[in-house]
């Protein structure tokens, strides 16, 4: 993994505009310092020379008061400008990570897990955004602010000066074992919260089973282990970060006493005029405000950096669906010669199918023979090991299959459903569908005697993933939604788990009618469905061959 400043120095220079928010940060900066400064000086000539008046006092505060409040407005100025910024700066963060998604492999071994991706595109875009935040509203401000203020200082009393500067090596070792911890103690923490979420997500996905096998008490202790490894995480890195604060203040308290104990023995030596040494204090107060956001702005900021070199590596993964050329996909389909597996453990060899348009083929063989892998191949959701996978004679490696796909029409083996209606359901990737061409769609398959069934037709909701309908009526709305996209070429896994044969029949009849007829995938363990089919292969032992017998090739 890359450094923390090169991954900090990439994420501002990506579009240029977080450097020039950086730019309008240190102007706003160096406004503040302007204001900032003549207040140390002031406090001197009052205290210097004759006793002013009650007159010359008030218009000195006056004055410090309009300073003061000048400064204020500088900084809000400047921090509304960077906090437009940072929100922009995010929302492209957010935009890229979530381009990533349609380019993640569907191999549960190749990819992050659902929890994982859920963090990375909301927690952790979240914690660049205010790592940016911090960085250009408080750290870069603070930083010029302490440096102009020093100056100052320095233009003050240059003994007094030096004497601030002694704590200064030791403030610096500090900081660095603190950020040491304080990284270490991020790390940790981010790896309790993922871990926290990842078991809420499973054990949300696993509600009905819990329920079913009596397991509340054993899945909440679980999670309690969970709540309280994140606990004691969290607590580890609220006291790395108080303490690093802490210190930070203390050294500044500290730096400020010895100034007070050596300028007033000079003072009492006659070496130093209390009015140098009253405004050398005044500006030294002025110093601990952007000192103390430093210190403050220490643990935004490694946990910003984490969350950054975390989602560059996310973002600089190979992209698994490569983005080729874009061909007028007519349904004919290949595999040749293809073989894949997972792992160490072979599932497909040698495998050749060819589907042309219009034509019904069929693939059986017992559950577990690779029948669904054989699917994702056809689909570009996985390449083959060796071999090649075509559209049209054209190689898959050369398409953009993100394009390919749009044309192909997949009834899953698990019907997939989003939470919505039974319309979002439908329309799912269209932008626009007309109600008739639902209904044709619904029709096809005898599922308008479903919509009457439903109180709201369309607009009735499915429930988190589809659990208000049977699974007969989930299959329905997905081979819809399926039909709904015109497709060329058109994949059945296993379609009679919810639907008998006689309807698949009637689905395929209607495609023959259809000009032109797309090409037909039908994929099953179910003897029953090949009846319509062109021709029936068989797959067993990781190759493919013709079905002996009626329905088999030839």
């Amino acid at each position: 993994m890359r450094s923390r400043r090169t991954s900090l120095g990439r994420y501002l220079a990506s579009d240029g505009v977080p450097y020039r928010a950086a730019g309008l940060s240190v102007l706003g900066s160096l406004l503040r310092v302007c204001f900032l400064l003549p207040i140390p000086l002031l406090v001197r000539h009052l205290f210097e020379g004759p006793r002013a008046g009650t007159g010359g006092v008030l218009g000195v505060g006056a004055a410090i008061l309009s300073l003061e409040v000048a400064a204020i407005a500088a900084a809000l100025w400047s921090r509304r400008r960077v906090l437009g910024t940072s929100t922009r700066r995010a929302a492209s963060l957010r935009a890229e990570a979530l381009h990533r998604l349609d380019q993640l492999s569907v191999l549960e071994h190749e990819r992050p897990s659902t929890s994982a991706l859920h963090d990375r595109l909301v927690t952790e875009t979240k914690r660049v955004e205010q790592m940016t935040f911090v960085l250009l509203a408080d750290l870069v401000p603070s930083a010029v602010i302490a440096l102009g203020i020093a100056a100052v200082l320095a233009v003050l009393d240059r003994r007094l000066f030096l004497v601030s500067l002694l704590l200064l090596p030791l403030n610096a070792v500090a900081l660095r074992l603190l950020g040491r911890s304080a990284q270490a103690a991020t790390q940790r923490y981010h790896a309790g919260f993922e871990a926290f979420s990842s078991s809420v997500l499973r054990a949300l996905h696993a509600l009905e089973l819990t329920r079913i096998a009596g397991a509340e008490r054993w899945l909440e202790g679980r999670l309690r282990r969970d709540v309280d490894q994140l606990t004691a995480s969290t607590r580890r890195n609220l006291a790395v970060a108080d303490l690093s604060s802490g210190v930070q203040q203390g050294l500044t308290a500290a730096t400020s006493v010895i100034v007070l104990v050596a300028g007033g023995i000079w003072v009492a030596q006659g070496r130093l005029d209390v009015a140098t040494l009253i405004g050398f204090l005044t500006g030294l107060a002025l110093l601990r405000g952007p000192l103390n956001t430093v210190a403050t702005s220490l643990a935004p900021m490694i946990e910003g950096m984490e969350a950054l070199a975390t989602l560059e590596e996310f973002l600089e993964a190979p992209r698994s669906t490569p983005r080729g050329r874009t061909i007028d996909f007519r349904g004919h389909v290949q595999l040749a010669h293809v073989s894949f597996g997972y792992g160490e453990r072979a599932v497909l060899e040698d495998v050749c199918l060819e589907v042309a348009p219009g034509e019904v083929v069929a693939v059986v063989g017992p559950n577990g023979v690779g029948k669904t892998t054989l699917i994702r191949l056809l689909l570009g959701l996985v390449r083959p090991r060796t071999g090649t996978v075509l559209a049209d004679g054209v190689p898959y490696d050369e398409l953009d299959l993100v394009e390919l796909r749009r044309r192909m029409g997949v009834l899953t083996q698990t019907p997939i459903l989003v939470g919505g209606t039974v319309w979002d359901n439908l329309t799912f990737g269209l932008e626009q569908v007309s109600v008739e061409a639902a209904d044709r769609a619904m029709q096809s398959l005898s599922g308008q005697a479903l919509l009457e069934r439903l109180p709201d037709g369309y607009q009735t909701p499915v429930g988190e993933d589809g659990a208000r309908l049977s699974g007969g009526e989930q299959q329905q709305i997905a081979l819809a939604r399926a039909l709904l996209r015109s497709p060329r070429l058109l994949v059945l896994d296993e379609p009679t788990r919810h639907l008998d044969e006689a309807a698949v029949a009637a689905v395929v009849r209607g495609l023959r009618q259809e000009a032109p007829a797309p090409a037909t995938l039908l994929v099953s363990h179910d003897p029953r469905v090949v009846g319509c089919a062109d021709r029936v292969l068989e797959l067993g032992s990781g190759r493919l061959a013709p079905r002996a017998g009626r329905g088999g090739e030839g």
